[in-house]
């Protein structure tokens, strides 16, 4: 399971189209958020983060960290009846369904999976076609 946080609600964060390539940044800054929070989970301290991005005070990386913990879960699965066999609502869980689970299929579809995901939202559900794989000769 990865994490997609929404950061629209925080007020430390602004988009505007061509910065970062229109990704969330803290205010101010080119520091994308979720370069902070990936830090963190990895097991940098406070001291380190604060190191890494000395723009930023104490208080404003603790408040990312606080963002981020009211994001969403993303569920990815090949199950493509788990969203009609589950009831989903009132949790922060998004499934990203894929068509397929065979790697030579999804590598060439990666980005379109990496796409899903940023997009996903609570209670949410998306399909990604990845194709199917076949591995039966065809007749000539």
């Amino acid at each position: 399971m990865t994490r997609a946080v929404d950061w629209t609600d925080c007020d430390m964060i602004e988009q505007i189209p061509g910065k970062v390539s229109g990704r969330p940044v803290v205010r101010g800054t080119r520091i994308l958020p979720d370069a902070i929070v990936n830090s963190f989970d990895m097991g940098e301290s406070l001291q380190d983060l604060r190191q890494g991005f000395p723009s930023l005070s104490d208080t404003e990386i603790v408040k990312l960290r606080a963002a981020e913990a009211s994001g969403v879960n993303v569920f990815l699965t090949g199950d493509q009846t788990l969203p009609f066999e589950k009831n989903l609502h009132g949790r922060k869980l998004a499934v990203v369904v894929l068509s397929s689970v065979e790697f030579p299929i999804l590598r060439e579809k990666i980005p379109l999976i990496l796409a899903a995901i940023d997009r996903a939202v609570a209670v949410g559900c998306e399909t990604v076609d990845c194709g199917c794989f076949n591995d039966k000769p065809a007749f000539n």
